[in-house]
């Protein structure tokens, strides 16, 4: 039972950290561009649908290396 229970805790803990808005990146500067699109990805639940590095969900396409396709249009 006790092994039962520290499966919950990490898989909660695993969870908050993972599915939270996070704002600190550490030494990463995100653009104002790149925070926006976290913002509305988040605002519009994209995750339940998307995945992003084999996060989220299966409904959708996977968006991972999406901005490399060599058809995406670049704003600069």
């Amino acid at each position: 039972m006790s092994v039962f229970f520290i499966l919950v805790v990490i898989y909660a803990l695993y969870s908050k950290e993972i599915y939270t808005e996070k704002t600190n990146f550490g030494y990463i500067k995100l653009s104002s561009n790149a925070l926006k699109g976290e913002n509305l990805w988040l605002q519009n639940n994209c995750n339940a649908c998307h995945q992003l590095y084999g996060l989220g969900g299966y409904m959708g396409p996977d968006l991972t290396n999406v901005s490399s396709h060599p058809q995406k249009v670049q704003n600069t």
